[in-house]
């Protein structure tokens, strides 16, 4: 009989031990909204009651809590401190006190520094995998600049000193997306929000510093270089990557200059004619 009651006891308490867990937050996230705002967000259950959201200084040791009623599964956080670093953690809760799981630890979150992000950002030049692009200088000792490409969305992170930077390895006849941020001094972990996005594109239809041409069945025929036709035996007509597509044949001249048969099946895009002894000129064919 004693060994029976002890039995029973034990499997109270153990009843009551698998009561006391339940499940823990899991994704957690912080996302920087300002200079002194922070949002939290993190993933519970359906069973969950409430949430345990606690905050401080990375280098503290007092934390700042607060309670999140369940189904809410995200909370702001105001009155932060400009570019410090903050820890922060979430356990989920459920109606009896005993019902809590273990704090989860989401990354260190740092908000925005006070610094002004740049404005009246602009293309000065682009070619066909580069762009180069200028902001107004607003004093800051740095600056992020965020470049988001429309074909994979991918995100690529650059910092300079200088309010101008030329950013290599792009696609070509492909819209980016720029935004940047500045840094008060070199030492901010962080700096401002970003900018507002502005898109440029690497060598784009859209751009005016090319002869635009146009080719038909009845007049192949392309505007080449100079006032002063020369007479010569072929050009070469090269594409953007630089490749020799053919050896094109002077058709005829006129005052504005020499006119090249071309293939109607060319396919659209730019192209460089390349004249012995003259300049080369870029055009984009239609």
């Amino acid at each position: 009989m004693k060994y029976f009651l002890t039995l029973t006891l034990f499997s109270v308490l153990l009843q009551e031990n698998v009561k006391a867990e339940i499940s823990k937050p899991n994704k957690l996230k912080a996302e920087v909204i300002s200079s002194s705002q922070v949002k939290l967000n993190w993933v519970g259950s359906m069973d969950d009651f409430c949430y345990q959201v606690r905050v401080k200084l990375k280098n503290e040791t007092a934390w700042t809590e607060y309670i999140v009623a369940a189904p809410s599964i995200n909370r702001r956080i105001n009155n932060l401190i400009p570019g410090a670093s903050y820890n922060w953690e979430v356990q989920c809760c459920g109606k009896s006190k005993k019902e809590v799981s273990g704090y989860i630890k989401g990354d260190d979150f740092i908000p925005f520094t006070n610094c002004n992000a740049p404005q009246e950002i602009s293309m000065v030049r682009s070619g066909l995998d580069y762009l180069i692009v200028n902001w107004d200088e607003n004093g800051s000792s740095k600056y992020e600049v965020k470049i988001k490409d429309a074909i994979n969305s991918e995100i690529k992170i650059y910092f300079t000193q200088n309010s101008t930077i030329r950013i290599d390895n792009l696609l070509p006849y492909t819209e980016y997306e720029i935004s940047i941020s500045s840094f008060c001094k070199d030492t901010d972990l962080t700096g401002s929000v970003f900018s507002e996005a502005e898109t440029f594109s690497t060598y784009s239809f859209l751009q005016n510093d090319f002869e635009r041409v146009a080719i038909s069945d009845n007049n192949s025929a392309w505007p080449a270089i100079g006032t002063k036709p020369k007479m010569f035996a072929s050009a070469r007509l090269i594409n953007a990557l630089g490749q020799i597509i053919s050896d094109i044949k002077p058709a005829s001249t006129n005052h504005e200059g020499i006119y090249f048969d071309l293939n109607v099946n060319t396919p659209s895009g730019i192209y460089v004619v390349q004249i012995p002894g003259a300049e080369s000129k870029r055009c984009l064919l239609q």
